[in-house]
C-alpha cells in the first residue's frame, strides 16, 4: 500500500485515475476494514485538501455521498443492532470533519439525510444501551444540524422539542409527604441535552418564527390570520426546564 501511494504522489496524472477507481470500489458493498483503508489513502491525497478550500467542491460532495451511504443513511436504523450503530459511528465523524474544512454554502448533503435522522436515528437513540454510542450519535446529529434545509428544520422542530422535554424532566414540585418514599428523579445527561439544544436552536435559526410557536410563545406578525396566541402552560414548562 505504501509503495502504491508513493508512486501515485510522484505521478499526478495517476491521481485522478486512482480516485476514480478507489471511489468506484468504495461504492460497492465492500468490507468495512477495506473501506477504512481506502478512505485513509484518499484523504491523504492533495486533491482533497485543495477541494476543501476550492470554489468547486464536487470532489468533497462525491465523497460525502459515499460516506453517508456507507453509514447507512437512507436505510433502516435499529438501536439494538450493533452493525447499524458501528456503520454510523465509523463513517459520520469523517463526514463531519470534512464539512468543517469546507465552504459549507457549497456543500450538498444527500437529500435523505435529515429525513433519515428524523424517522430512523432519533426515534431509536433511546434504545441504544451503550451511553457512549448514544452520545456520539446525538453529537453527530448536532454537528450536521446547521445544514438542514428550512422546510426540514420546520418539520423537525416539534420532534426536537419533545426530545428536549424527555431529556430534561420538570423539577419536582414538592417533596414527598412524610412516610412516603421519594419519587426516583431522572438523572440529567448534560452531554445529550447540550446536543439536543444545539440542534434545536440551529433549526430555530432556519425558521425564526417556528421555534417560538413550538415552545408556546406568543407570535404577532401584523395580520390576525398569522397571529399565534401561544400556550402559557407549555411556555412555563419550557422556562422551568
Amino acid at each position: 500500500r505504501d509503495h502504491l501511494y508513493r508512486t501515485i504522489l510522484v505521478k499526478p496524472d495517476l491521481q485522478q485515475l486512482f480516485i476514480t477507481e478507489v471511489t468506484k470500489t468504495m461504492k460497492k458493498d465492500c468490507d468495512p476494514d477495506v473501506f477504512s483503508a481506502l478512505l485513509k489513502l484518499l484523504l491523504q491525497l492533495p486533491q482533497y485538501d485543495r477541494a476543501a478550500h476550492d470554489s468547486d467542491p464536487q470532489l468533497i460532495n462525491d465523497l460525502l455521498a459515499i460516506l453517508f451511504d456507507q453509514a447507512g443513511v437512507g436505510q433502516p436504523f435499529t438501536g439494538t443492532n450493533p452493525e447499524s450503530i458501528a456503520r454510523a459511528i465509523s463513517c459520520l465523524p469523517t463526514a463531519a470533519t470534512l464539512l468543517s474544512k469546507c465552504d459549507q454554502t457549497k456543500i450538498k448533503l444527500p437529500e435523505s439525510t435529515f429525513d433519515w435522522f428524523a424517522k430512523q436515528l432519533l426515534p431509536q437513540l433511546s434504545s441504544i444501551q451503550d451511553l457512549g454510542h448514544r452520545i456520539s450519535l446525538f453529537s453527530l446529529f448536532a454537528r450536521f444540524s446547521h445544514l438542514a434545509p428550512a422546510d426540514q428544520a420546520r418539520s423537525l422542530l416539534p420532534t426536537l422539542f419533545d426530545l428536549f422535554c424527555s431529556y430534561s424532566p420538570l423539577p419536582t414540585a414538592a417533596p414527598a409527604p412524610e412516610g412516603k418514599p421519594e419519587e426516583k428523579k431522572e438523572e440529567l445527561n448534560f452531554s445529550v441535552l447540550e446536543c439536543v439544544m444545539f440542534a434545536l436552536f440551529n433549526f430555530g435559526l432556519k425558521v425564526p418564527l417556528a421555534l417560538p410557536k413550538v415552545i408556546g410563545v406568543n407570535v404577532f406578525m401584523g395580520q390576525p390570520s398569522d397571529e399565534y396566541s401561544g400556550d402559557e402552560t407549555k411556555f412555563k414548562q419550557w422556562q422551568e426546564r
